[in-house]
């Protein structure tokens, strides 16, 4: 007759590595939709990084052609403090 106490053992550990097998499972489902999520996100910044660093060489290209100007007294800057 087999030994109960060791067929327990054995049956308890089968249990254990199948529940721990589901949970692991569900942990990787988990974990590979977070990386996707993060390399989205990765993408989405690099993107909007590359758009705002042409908008700025866009508007500092815009800036230098039309060069200095000269605001004549009698026409007070609005965004300073002149009336508008």
């Amino acid at each position: 007759m087999p030994n109960i106490g060791a067929l327990l053992k054995e049956e308890i550990r089968r249990l254990a590595k199948r529940e721990a097998r589901s949970l692991m499972a569900s942990l990787r489902k988990d974990n590979a939709r977070l990386k996707r999520t993060a390399a989205q996100f990765k993408r989405s910044l690099a993107a909007l990084e590359r758009n705002t660093r042409r908008l700025v060489a866009e508007a500092d290209a815009r800036l230098q052609a039309l060069g200095p100007q000269r605001m004549s007294r009698s026409t007070p800057c609005p965004a300073v403090g002149g009336r508008s």
